[in-house]
């Protein structure tokens, strides 16, 4: 009985199993954003480095996650993690 039902998870896995491939024109590096002084940043300059992009309402008053991503990156930095 269980290898009945261990062969029938098998086709059915094999069933529904994707082939398709995603081919994409650009990447993370090719990408540029503006920052809040407006300066033009180059995700070029920042390949093979660990980056976390964090997109705020920097504007808007409700800015308390800073305290916590300053945080991280104080702890992290020294390992190259880089906090845009």
């Amino acid at each position: 009985m269980n290898k009945i039902f261990l062969s029938g998870i098998l086709i059915i896995m094999f069933f529904f199993n994707n082939v398709a491939k995603a081919e994409y024109e650009k990447t993370f590096h090719d990408l540029n954003i503006e920052s809040i002084t407006g300066e033009k940043i180059n995700f070029k300059e920042y390949k093979n480095k660990a980056v976390l992009v964090v997109n705020t309402a920097s504007y808007c008053g409700f800015t308390n996650q800073y305290e916590e991503l300053q945080e991280l990156w104080d702890t992290y930095k020294s390992k190259g993690l880089i906090v845009l």
